[in-house]
């Protein structure tokens, strides 16, 4: 087993989760997102280095961008 097929158990336990509480309360907590957000920025930086890094981030800043375009021009908070 490589550790790519290892990788897939908790992604694949976080949308499982997500989606439970999703059904049940019509919204994903930060509490569920942000801890796997974080160790999957860590597992990138450290098998791939700084580009590893640079690509995490690079993908966090676009799908807040896209999201804030949506959530704006929608006229929706950011649940702050």
């Amino acid at each position: 087993m490589n550790m790519h097929s290892i990788a897939w158990w908790p992604g694949l336990t976080l949308l499982v989760i997500a989606t439970a509480v999703d059904i049940h309360s019509r919204r994903i907590p930060n509490w569920l997102v942000l801890p796997f957000l974080a160790v999957g920025v860590i597992a990138n930086a450290a098998s791939y280095g700084m580009k590893g890094l640079g690509q995490s981030m690079g993908g966090i800043a676009l799908a807040a961008a896209v999201a804030g375009i949506l959530a704006g021009s929608a006229g929706w908070a950011w649940g702050i």
